[in-house]
């Protein structure tokens, strides 16, 4: 069996990308093992097809944690006899790319995200020159590379001169269990609750629908500012903070849902260029969503419309597609029509073929 190691810097029990991946390659023959890191939070690792393996780090943010953690993972993968070494975004490829090359083993890029442009890094332009310089250090000489929809996939392509394949963030089709018979009020959010998410403005705009709850599944950057403000408005009763959630248990509140939300501010690239997991996620759980009107996002609801896409992330916008979507009945029942419909052509089963084709490929032409 050929060996696989995907290197991470998050807990890995929430990561349902590499989840997917490596439960794919596992089945298709591979000998999979996904590393990730420990957490003051983290809860017993969950069983998996898999091989799973997480650092106990020292410093757990800033330039200290990214150095440690990328130093363990050399040396870790030096002890390894890995055909492929792949790592998981920009911010494990110098202790990846090093560690595979010292063992000799084929060096690959997952990029989840366009991330010399995430908001964390716009203001901090010597942070931000870090991470591209990384970028044009290692990835033109990557053996192999995909990302998560076209349009990044272009601009990596034009940048570093090398050629980016495309795996979406698409879900497995699944039966759903445990869904509620009784009409919902939960406008939901899954996923990081970090700047640019418009989490803000979806805060603001539920005070105006009483009868409807927000509910926020997932922690970040701004865990604590966020509850500050719900405080601060007086919504407690009607904003909840989930924490983190299991993917499995994610998937039934989805289902349960009645609205999702996907709303990004468009100064980031790595925004306005996303093409988030949930957007599937609400999609193949059946609920009509609100997202932006960014190029990924237009592309798919051009072919089959899932979602109102507001133009601008703003409290009146949002607040706007809120009461088209819990007013307009024959609407929303269309859009949720739509979502079961679209389910069979945005699904992990077609993502899947691809990914093993291009692992097969790669060792083919690497003997």
């Amino acid at each position: 069996m050929k060996t696989l190691i995907f290197t991470t810097s998050n807990d890995l029990n929430f990561d349902q990308r590499m989840q997917r991946i490596c439960s794919s390659l596992q089945s298709a023959g591979f000998q999979c093992l996904l590393t990730g890191r420990t957490l003051k939070t983290s809860l017993p690792l969950k069983d998996q097809p898999f091989h799973q393996h997480r650092f106990k780090c020292f410093f757990n943010k800033g330039k200290f944690f990214y150095m440690e953690l990328n130093i363990r993972l050399f040396f870790f993968l030096k002890k390894q006899k890995a055909d492929i070494v792949c790592a998981v975004d920009f911010d494990t490829l110098p202790g990846a790319f090093r560690g595979a090359k010292s063992g000799g083993s084929l060096i690959v890029l997952d990029a989840h995200e366009y991330f010399e442009e995430v908001p964390e890094l716009i203001a901090r332009p010597k942070i931000k020159s870090i991470w591209e310089g990384i970028g044009k250090q290692f990835i033109p000489r990557l053996d192999m590379a995909y990302t998560v929809n076209k349009s990044i996939a272009d601009i990596y392509q034009g940048k570093y001169n090398i050629s980016f394949e495309v795996i979406r963030n698409l879900p497995i089709i699944k039966v759903f269990e445990g869904v509620s018979s009784k009409p919902s009020n939960i406008i939901l959010y899954q996923g990081a609750l970090n700047e640019g998410r418009g989490l803000e403005e979806c805060i603001h705009a539920i005070k105006y629908f009483p009868n409807h709850e927000f509910h926020i599944a997932g922690e970040g950057d701004l865990s604590q500012d966020l509850r500050a403000l719900v405080a601060n408005l007086n919504l407690q009763k009607q904003v909840k903070f989930l924490g983190f959630i299991r993917p499995e248990e994610l998937k039934i509140m989805t289902r349960n849902a009645l609205i999702g939300i996907n709303v990004l501010e468009a100064n980031s690239l790595n925004y306005y260029y996303s093409l988030a997991n949930k957007f599937f996620d609400y999609m193949h759980a059946g609920i009509p969503h609100i997202s932006m009107n960014f190029p990924e996002y237009k592309r798919i609801n051009d072919e089959i419309e899932v979602a109102i896409l507001i133009e601008e992330l703003s409290v009146q916008k949002i607040k706007e597609a809120i009461l088209q979507l819990t007013s307009d009945k024959n609407y929303y029942q269309q859009l949720k029509s739509n979502c079961i419909l679209a389910r069979d052509n945005f699904n992990w089963a077609k993502e899947e073929e691809k990914l093993i084709s291009l692992y097969n490929k790669l060792l083919e032409n690497n003997p």
